[in-house]
């Protein structure tokens, strides 16, 4: 899928804020493998505001590499659409912190669905494995 893309335009740039955000080559070459379609997504209006928005979640530059790294696909979900209403969900039961460490700890946390994602969060509240 990445021979679509323009080497100029999209790859190049986008290899290179990868490795900018500390991803290994091996890293970078799993995202490109796992993830091609990223390669298609704006560096400006895309990647780097999703990116900007887990570091305001309380994430570090490290633990946003590392969510990249793990699920490059949260780069490519809607800020507006898709991660604040989970966001808003979350934070009606964790703390900013909690929410922050939760995601740190499990990147994909956020590729749930929202019904999944609520599902999934109720039922570990009444099995007493999550504090809320």
């Amino acid at each position: 899928q990445l021979f679509g893309y323009s080497i100029k335009e999209n790859l190049t740039p986008t290899v290179q804020w990868l490795k900018d955000m500390d991803l290994s080559d091996l890293q970078v070459a799993k995202v490109a493998s796992s993830s091609p379609q990223l390669f298609g997504c704006s560096l400006e209006s895309n990647l780097k505001p999703t990116a900007q928005f887990f570091k305001g979640l309380g994430l570090s530059d490290l633990q946003v590499s590392h969510a990249i790294a793990i699920a490059p696909s949260l780069l490519m979900l809607s800020i507006d659409n898709n991660l604040k209403p989970k966001i808003q969900f979350l934070r009606k039961i964790f703390t900013s912190e909690e929410i922050s460490s939760m995601i740190a700890k499990f990147p994909p946390l956020l590729m749930y669905s929202p019904k999944r994602l609520r599902f999934r969060t109720f039922t570990l509240l009444r099995a007493g494995q999550l504090s809320g």
